[in-house]
């Protein structure tokens, strides 16, 4: 409403002046294009389309986001079970090395009822479910840096 009083105001000055009428409408029509753009400025709430072009571009990121989540999420479980295997690995040969044993196959069993997985023919399966390659050879147990 102060932008029409102003514009009147102008108005009367460039009559006063001995305005043209051309100039008149020029100044008016630049009022209303003001009044027309506070008007949406003002605008609150989102169109159909925006909200559509948001769905949209959140649906893709998803699909991109979603599988590489699954491969980390994968990488880590085998991670665990390579380290759970490297402290059986570990226990066994300080077994072996505690008891000056030649042989640290003979301490696998004492081992495997301390350790949280299971070792069975060389193999070590981890709480998660995956089984990491133990060898063993003479005094000393090592694991294997890859999931079988």
């Amino acid at each position: 409403m102060r932008t029409d009083t102003r514009a009147r105001r102008d108005v009367r000055w460039l009559r006063s002046k001995g305005g043209e009428t051309g100039a008149e409408s020029r100044f008016l029509g630049m009022q209303r294009h003001k009044k027309e753009k506070l008007m949406l400025q003002n605008r609150k709430g989102f169109t159909l389309l925006e909200l559509i072009v948001v769905i949209v571009v959140a649906g893709i990121l998803a699909g991109i986001a979603i599988p590489s989540f699954n491969a980390v999420k994968t990488k880590a479980k085998e991670s665990a079970a390579v380290q759970e295997a490297k402290a059986f690995a570990k226990e066994v040969t300080a077994l072996a090395a505690f008891t000056q044993a030649s042989d640290a196959a003979d301490f696998t069993d004492e081992a495997d009822a301390d350790s949280a997985g299971t070792y069975a023919g060389g193999n070590y399966t981890a709480t998660n479910g995956l089984a990491v390659a133990i060898t063993i050879s003479g005094d000393v147990a090592t694991a294997a840096d890859s999931v079988n």
